[in-house]
């Protein structure tokens, strides 16, 4: 009768220092990329973009502008009233914008335009010129 010897056990491989210290340096590379993103993306939802309380937006006198293009927002004045911003008018003139409040929900901005006309019309002076406007951002 013959008699079979069966081992089970596990393999055991002599790792070295350096591979401990690679592998230690690749997990924290890792996590510290991890950690980096995360706070990117976290402080990238946190980035206000646009214009600031206080901010001018200046049209200068003659400076060239897209035809195309036309705002229509909504004056604070009683009652509200519409009218149209355009820049190609607004610049023929010269003048500017300014930032004066700034409401996050929903995203406005107050503005006060300085300057002759916001755009073409019958009367000779805009009814945007004397007040203040609030323009969706």
């Amino acid at each position: 009768m013959n008699k079979i010897l069966i081992t089970i056990g596990r393999w055991h491989k002599s790792i070295t220092t350096g591979e401990v210290v690679r592998t230690a340096v690749l997990a924290s590379l890792i996590a510290a990329l991890l950690a980096s993103s995360v706070a990117m993306v976290s402080g990238a939802t946190r980035i206000e973009i646009g214009p600031q309380v206080g901010d001018i937006l200046v049209f200068r006198k003659g400076a060239r502008m897209p035809t195309d293009w036309k705002f229509t927002v909504m004056t604070t004045a009683v009652p509200a009233t519409t009218c149209s911003l355009r820049p190609d008018i607004m610049a023929a003139e010269g003048g500017s914008l300014v930032v004066e409040q700034r409401l996050l929900s929903p995203r406005t901005l107050q503005v006060h335009w300085a300057g002759i006309r916001t755009s073409t019309g019958h009367s000779e002076i805009c009814n945007c010129c004397r007040t203040s406007l609030v323009v969706l951002a």
